[in-house]
């Protein structure tokens, strides 16, 4: 659960003001999209890898302790994008 954690928080798709959501439910990890209040379950696939239910990949840079600082998805269409972790 503490490695969930640590990837929990705001994130921003570099370059535009799109900002996302990831949220720990228990022992899952769920991604809010722009603009919605529904959450999408994710499925590990490596402590740093998630996939969401509906498609694509996240993996999430993380820094030396392993709190996630940033994100790279690939999208179901293949387009890849990148951002930090908002600092609140």
């Amino acid at each position: 659960m503490a490695q969930l954690d640590k990837l929990v928080g705001h994130y921003v798709i570099a370059g535009t003001p799109i900002e996302f959501e990831f949220v720990r439910k228990e022992d899952r990890l769920y991604f809010r999209p722009p603009g919605f209040d529904a959450l999408i379950p994710t499925i590990a696939r490596r402590p740093l890898d998630f996939v969401p239910i509906a498609g694509g990949e996240i993996r999430f840079i993380a820094d030396a302790s392993g709190r996630a600082t940033g994100f790279e998805a690939t999208q179901p269409d293949g387009t890849v994008v990148t951002g930090p972790r908002k600092i609140s």
